[in-house]
C-alpha cells in the first residue's frame, strides 16, 4: 500500500465521506442526503477542495471567532462582552492556528509560528 501524505489522507476521507453521503439506506430511496452529482465532483478533482471551497471554509472560522486580534485586544473584548451579557464562563482568548484554519496539509505556505500573535474570542468551531 502507498503511504499518503497529510494532504492525500484527507482527498480519501473526503472521498469516502461524500461516497457514504450520496448512498441510501437501505429500503429508503430518498434518504441520501448528498447528490450523486456532489460525490461526482469531489471524485473528479480527486478529493482535492477547490480555492472557493478552501476559502469558504476559512472564512466561517474567521467569522466564529467574533474578534480577531491579539491576546489584550481579544481579552479586553472578552471581558466587556461578558460584563454586558452577565456571562461569567472562565473563557479566554484562543490561540490561532493554521490547522485551525483549514491548513492541515500545509497549502497556506506559513507555519503556525506565523499565527502565535492571534487570538480570536471564541475559536474556530464546526458549524
Amino acid at each position: 500500500a502507498e503511504k499518503l501524505d497529510d494532504a492525500g489522507v484527507l482527498a480519501e476521507y473526503r472521498i469516502k465521506l461524500f461516497g457514504k453521503g450520496s448512498t441510501a439506506k437501505r429500503g429508503d430511496p430518498h434518504s441520501a442526503r448528498l447528490s450523486t452529482a456532489a460525490l461526482q465532483n469531489v471524485v473528479d478533482s480527486d478529493g482535492e477542495l477547490t480555492t472557493a471551497e478552501r476559502l469558504r471554509l476559512r472564512m466561517r472560522w474567521f467569522s466564529c471567532g467574533a474578534v480577531i486580534g491579539g491576546r489584550e485586544f481579544v481579552d479586553n473584548h472578552l471581558r466587556e462582552y461578558q460584563t454586558r451579557t452577565a456571562k461569567r464562563r472562565n473563557s479566554h482568548p484562543q490561540p490561532f492556528t493554521s490547522e485551525a484554519l483549514g491548513d492541515t496539509a500545509g497549502s497556506m505556505s506559513t507555519d503556525a509560528a506565523d499565527w502565535s500573535d492571534m487570538f480570536s474570542m471564541r475559536g474556530g468551531r464546526e458549524i
